[in-house]
């Protein structure tokens, strides 16, 4: 073949075009760069050589994320909001005696505000939507609502839900309350509160002979002793039938065998007590 043959072959003209485009590119590329020389009394700053980044370190690696303050969060509310149930309780009932509704509405749990709108929509002092400051005064305008605490116990603390024996100061409308509080979306709140019994002759009763019964005892022996149930349960109503004796902040359950009516668990409920109260029964709980 010829040398014209092989210059105006396909393959030649092929790489002819390929060596042109890279002297184009070349050209290009200088040209930038003498755009990126410093002019005079340009301040002199060279490329930084930047080392070639490996995909495991940056799978790894952590981002920098700059410091910056929690938000607040609009339910919990702002971030210095109490930490323990016991704090909780105590601003909560502080804020309900200073007429600070919208601390006392973001320290109790949503479903507190949900029944307390139905009650104030029942009263006509409210309608369905109305958001929790505009009601919230029925928690304080109670009389039978105590604001002087004198003392404080928390009886149950799992993380999750916290119990509190609560009395108040001598005179107060109701002498003494358990509290109940749930870690909510990142804080402690206000569930429930219910008052507490205070020298009651059937409690003072059940704390006697709670501890003296035992699972050989009879029905009619527990009866005689405890007196008569506060409830009962049957067959029908599922599960094992059961006699309980109840008041706050007591409660205790005996089980029996549906077929022969022997007994098969008793049970007491200490956590709502106070340490002076469970120092009064000497038994276990689950028997």
């Amino acid at each position: 073949m010829s040398r014209r043959d092989l210059e105006s072959s396909p393959a030649s003209l092929a790489g002819r075009r390929l060596s042109k485009a890279l002297a184009t590119c070349l050209v290009a590329a200088v040209a930038l760069t003498g755009c990126n020389d410093p002019r005079p009394g340009d301040s002199q700053r060279l490329p930084v050589p930047t080392a070639p980044v490996d995909a495991a370190d940056m799978a790894t690696e952590p981002a920098l994320v700059p410091e910056t303050s929690p938000p607040a969060d609009p339910v919990a509310g702002p971030v210095d909001a109490p930490r323990g149930p016991a704090e909780t309780y105590t601003r909560w009932l502080d804020a309900l005696s200073r007429r600070d509704t919208e601390t006392a509405c973001r320290l109790q749990h949503p479903q507190v505000t949900i029944d307390l709108r139905l009650q104030a929509v029942q009263q006509r002092r409210a309608e369905l939507g109305d958001p929790c400051v505009d009601f919230e005064a029925l928690l304080w305008e109670d009389p039978a609502r105590s604001f002087a605490i004198d003392d404080i116990e928390i009886t149950q603390d799992t993380g999750e839900k916290a119990t509190l024996a609560v009395r108040f100061a001598p005179g107060s409308p109701t002498p003494a309350t358990t509290v109940r509080l749930e870690f909510h979306r990142g804080a402690w709140r206000l569930t429930r509160e219910s008052p507490r019994t205070v020298d009651d002759a059937d409690t003072a009763r059940w704390v006697e002979a709670w501890c003296d019964l035992t699972v050989l005892d009879s029905r009619a022996d527990i009866v005689a002793a405890m007196g008569d149930a506060y409830g009962e349960y049957t067959v029908s109503d599922g599960g094992d039938p059961q006699l309980y004796w109840a008041k706050d902040p007591y409660e205790f359950r005996v089980f029996f065998d549906p077929q022969s009516d022997a007994v098969l668990d008793m049970i007491g409920d200490y956590d709502a007590l106070s340490a002076q109260e469970q120092a009064e029964l000497t038994c276990p709980e689950l028997r």
